[in-house]
């Protein structure tokens, strides 16, 4: 019995300090180059790039590259707006940052099944490409794909992302359990002291004092999350250029069908 196939470690592979782009044309260039006829190679691609379907996969992989591009301003959100002096920050403030990261994070998946589909020429219509029918198609299971994807999930410094991403986009939940304690603790120095219920409320001193710690905390958890996400991004963006390169790959084939 021939052994299974190993699971690739995404963090062994040069290119994962790049993006998409750079796993995709890095592998092409180390493929076009390792040619015994390498112009004629690098002329056929750039007969590719200039095809309809060559143009469409540059538009998607330009779209993941924009959208990457604003998870990192978002992520530098995440310890408040920046107003030159003195940064801004509330909880509410935290909160939407990491919303947005959630769902950008979700559109980067859907991106990427469209490229895969359009890589391989798997003819799933636009509305109907998702991306676990992607991956269970049999010929992207012949790839290396599904074992990355499978790699960057077990890998992942966030787990249960895309429930996180259901809760927030169908309940309007928030992705993260300290937020919402934060919140909670915020409401609840408000509501004593500012409550038509409160038969007992707080003095505006001790009021200041607990609004001040709580601030401290917050400032504390915004950093934290910052570094937290922020990790995840990049083995995100590692996941993607390696994806680059098996999409590569399979480009190529094309060329070396029509050169035998």
């Amino acid at each position: 019995m021939a052994d299974s196939p190993k699971e690739p470690n995404i963090s062994e592979n040069p290119l994962t300090k790049n993006s998409i782009l750079g796993g995709y044309f890095g592998r092409l260039t180390t493929i076009i180059e390792a040619e015994t006829d390498s112009k004629q190679a690098a002329v056929w691609f750039c007969q590719q790039l200039g095809s309809t379907s060559g143009i469409g996969i540059l538009g998607v992989i330009s779209e993941m590259e924009r959208l990457c591009g604003e998870i990192e301003s978002v992520l530098n959100e995440f310890r408040g707006r920046d107003l030159g002096l003195v940064k801004v920050l509330t909880v509410e403030h935290l909160a939407v940052s990491m919303k947005l990261y959630v769902i950008s994070w979700g559109t980067l998946g859907d991106l990427l099944a469209y490229l895969i589909n359009a890589v391989f020429n798997l003819g799933i219509a636009d509305k109907d490409v998702k991306v676990q029918l992607v991956l269970n198609n049999s010929h992207v299971q012949s790839s290396q794909i599904p074992q990355i994807i499978r790699a960057y999930k077990k890998s992942s410094v966030v787990k249960n992302l895309q429930k996180k991403r259901n809760d927030l986009v169908h309940r309007g939940k928030i992705p993260d359990a300290d937020i919402e304690q934060i919140l909670w603790e915020r409401n609840t120095i408000d509501s004593r002291r500012n409550s038509l219920l409160q038969f007992d409320p707080i003095s505006e001193e001790e009021y200041r004092k607990q609004s001040s710690l709580l601030q401290e905390k917050l400032s504390v958890l915004a950093r934290e999350k910052q570094d937290l996400w922020r990790a995840h991004h990049q083995q995100t963006t590692a996941m993607l250029s390696v994806i680059g390169g098996e999409l590569a790959l399979k480009t190529f084939e094309s060329y070396r069908k029509q050169a035998t």
